[in-house]
């Protein structure tokens, strides 16, 4: 079957792109400030592909945790840039699949510096997903951006927290890749909220999840899909 240029050109690039949010983004949408030092540093741009692997928690850290924290005040506006491997050109998102922002509470007694994200004290903040024209890539609220943000719900408990952003490709039905990265921060002024519901990464998504086993680019039967992960977002 002949292919146009248009088209294969876009499956070249869909079948080679893949990335890696290397930069914490702080500041409106207009006037960011990229930082890279809270962030943890990942291995390279290869996706997770174990849900029940330590690795869907933060990715793979050859460098282990960041050495500082940013301060980031509860309601404000903050993000992930994605970049190539050379982490310095950003790398706009080629595959289909929701993104989705989660906040962990560090435990008493660990900081932001020393925490592994063992717990359930994980909850989703933010989360873009298809809502109709599930077979098309540009339906999908993330496709083709590289600067990608949320809002720290202003009732937030002050106190340090890792911010996790995780994004699941689904272009190949059955076998979700998983692009994450974790960065170290400090809620300031924060309220007396009470983030629900809590889990644990691992432990928030099954492997045999049927939520991956549709083929969006071929079922036009599919009209609605529930990210799989936290089972609801908080927004304080």
């Amino acid at each position: 079957i002949a292919l146009s240029l248009g088209v294969t050109i876009a499956l070249l690039s869909i079948a080679s792109a893949h990335w890696i949010f290397a930069d914490l983004l702080t500041g409106s949408p207009d006037a960011t400030v990229a930082n890279r030092d809270v962030v943890r540093y990942v291995l390279d741009y290869t996706p997770v592909l174990d849900v029940t692997s330590s690795d869907i928690t933060c990715n793979r850290l050859p460098r282990g945790f960041a050495n500082t924290t940013v301060a980031i005040e509860a309601g404000a506006n903050v993000g992930f840039r994605s970049v190539f491997s050379d982490r310095d050109k950003p790398e706009p998102i080629w595959h289909p699949g929701p993104l989705s922002f989660y906040l962990g509470r560090v435990p008493p007694g660990q900081t932001a510096k020393t925490w592994d994200g063992k717990g359930d004290n994980w909850f989703k903040i933010s989360e873009q997903t298809v809502t109709s024209n599930f077979g098309s890539f540009a339906g999908w609220p993330a496709s083709h951006k590289s600067d990608l943000f949320a809002t720290i719900p202003r009732s937030t408990p002050s106190g340090e927290y890792l911010l996790r952003i995780e994004h699941i490709a689904i272009h190949n039905p059955s076998a979700p890749q998983f692009y994450i990265s974790c960065a170290q921060i400090e809620v300031n002024n924060g309220g007396a909220g009470n983030p629900s519901p809590l889990v644990s990464i691992p432990g928030y998504i099954k492997p045999n999840d049927p939520a991956f086993d549709i083929d969006f680019l071929h079922d036009t039967s599919v009209t609605s899909w529930k990210v799989p992960g936290a089972s609801s977002i908080w927004q304080g």
